[in-house]
């Protein structure tokens, strides 16, 4: 079964908030993908032509990466939004993919944000993420602090590093928030031990600025943070799910 979702941008930066990558430089995030169990292109065409969404969004896939089918973004976005109109989250987030990153049709930041918006109510944690990054942009949105902070702790939630790590830039740089360089030690931390080797760098740098009782007070709120924000509570990161 071919289960592709595509990721956009970079890490957020301590100056600006840019879009994710899966950190490979492929663009694509490929699961479940061995040769045993795989329907055929001729399979999915029949099931997605029997109105099976699954089935539509892995042609999407398939024509999106040229697997076992020429490459052919047209028939990529087509296949998406077929799926996606009949709900199926995976095909909506890619959709907001493509829009976003202009692959194969037009930038287009209004769509690209309906469709993380559809994706992220049904809880998909990277859509969370990228509307997020939209807001603390102005990306087809007004910049709202408030809103991005919303979406970046919903991705912590389900064990996003990245996310606390951007939440940590934005207690530094003062968005949204007043400048609090203990709280953004914190969430850096926390970004830290939830995989983030931006958050790493981070902590190396606002470290130094700070004083003995400050790095402690931090280490202390992060377990803090670590209880409230992960939505597993053991302090492991809830992964998120194998589409």
């Amino acid at each position: 079964m071919r289960s592709r979702l595509l990721l956009i941008g970079a890490l957020l930066g301590l100056a600006a908030c840019n879009p994710q990558t899966n950190g490979t430089g492929s663009g694509t995030v490929t699961v479940g993908t061995s040769s045993e169990g795989r329907m055929s292109i001729a399979q999915l065409e029949k099931s997605a032509a029997d109105g099976n969404a699954t089935a539509m969004f892995e042609l999407g896939a398939a024509y999106h990466d040229g697997d076992g089918v020429e490459k052919n973004l047209d028939k990529a976005l087509q296949w998406f939004k077929k799926s996606a109109e009949l709900n199926y989250p995976q095909a909506q987030f890619n959709l907001g993919v493509m829009y976003y990153t202009a692959d194969g049709t037009p930038k287009n930041l209004p769509q690209a944000r309906r469709w993380f918006e559809r994706a992220e109510v049904q809880g998909n944690p990277r859509a969370a993420f990228n509307l997020g990054v939209m807001y603390y942009n102005a990306e087809g949105v007004k910049t709202d602090y408030a809103k991005a902070n919303e979406y970046f702790l919903k991705a912590v939630a389900a064990g996003s590093g990245e996310a606390a790590f951007n939440i940590g830039v934005m207690h530094v740089n003062g968005q949204g928030f007043a400048k609090n360089p203990v709280e953004a030690l914190a969430w850096f931390l926390l970004g830290k031990d939830l995989g983030s080797a931006k958050a790493e760098q981070a902590i190396q740098t606002l470290s130094d600025t700070l004083s003995a009782s400050q790095k402690t007070a931090a280490a202390t709120r992060k377990e803090e943070l670590r209880k409230s924000a992960v939505r597993n509570g053991t302090g492991q990161p809830t992964m998120f799910p194998a589409f």
